[in-house]
Order: C-alpha cells, then structure tokens, then sequence
C-alpha cells in the first residue's frame, strides 16, 4: 500500500466481495417485498406460492451479511 498525504491507497482490490453484498442487499429488499404477499394471501394462492417460491430462494443472503 502507498500513502499520498496519509491516506491509504489500496492498490489490488477484490470486487467480490462487493458484488457479493450488492447481491445478498438486492435479495434482502425482496424478501421484503415478497413477505408482504406471503402474509396476506391466501395459503395454496398463486400469490402465495410464488412469494414463497422468492423467499426461499432469497434466504441465503442472512447468513452471507453475518459472514461478510
């Protein structure tokens, strides 16, 4: 790392991670979106399913914020 008037400069910076928080962010908003239909909808409903189907397949971005 090089210093220019004491602040650091990172030189090699790994996007992943950012990409990875962008993602696990954008999959939090719609849980969120989704949990309102899944609340109010009727159980066995085409809207129920199909925010079921997206809050299944957006859970994997809790446990991602706790790792990052």
């Amino acid at each position: 790392m090089s210093e220019i008037a004491g602040i650091p400069k990172q030189v090699n910076r790994d996007y992943s991670m950012d990409i990875l928080r962008i993602m696990a962010s954008l999959a939090v908003v719609l849980i969120h979106v989704s949990a309102r239909y899944f609340l109010f909808s009727e159980i066995n409903s085409f809207n129920w399913k199909i925010s079921n189907l997206f809050l299944s397949c957006t859970r994997w971005c809790v446990p991602i914020f706790f790792m990052l």
